[in-house]
């Protein structure tokens, strides 16, 4: 191995463990996803518990019958919509965490080709040899 092959090798060597840290960056992000994402459904949770609460109060101090008519559709489309707004959020999470450990994963696997041993001509040449198959230019 010459200089020059060394100070290849040195570079890869480096350039993949840059890779590293990126993957493990990305998946440090998709764990922050998630827990903002937990934490955004149990606020979105509360929320809506604190405003069913507030609009059974004040139904109840109007004196509306609330197990039909207009007051129950009310509380319905309000716990409804709840429902809509978290299942958004959590989709979302998801989502984005997913894109953060799809970003890890092709770090890994550019840390992992810089660091496998290439394959030149001269080894795929002998590979065809050795199988029968060739595999690109070939002499005519």
């Amino acid at each position: 191995m010459n200089l020059f092959d060394d100070s290849a090798a040195r570079a890869r060597h480096r350039q993949a463990e840059a890779y590293g840290r990126s993957a493990d960056e990305q998946e440090n992000r998709a764990r922050l996803i998630e827990s903002e994402g937990e934490r955004r459904l149990k606020a979105q949770r509360d929320e809506a518990s604190r405003t069913a609460g507030r609009t059974r109060s004040l139904l109840a101090a109007s004196g509306v019958e609330m197990a039909s008519g207009s007051a129950l559709d009310v509380l319905v489309d309000a716990s409804e919509q709840a429902g809509a707004e978290a299942a958004v959020t959590e989709h979302e999470t998801r989502r984005r965490a997913a894109d953060a450990r799809y970003g890890a994963d092709m770090a890994r696997w550019r840390a992992e080709s810089l660091l496998s041993p290439a394959e030149d001509d001269a080894d795929r040449f002998r590979r065809a040899m050795r199988t029968g198959l060739v595999i690109g230019r070939t002499a005519r």
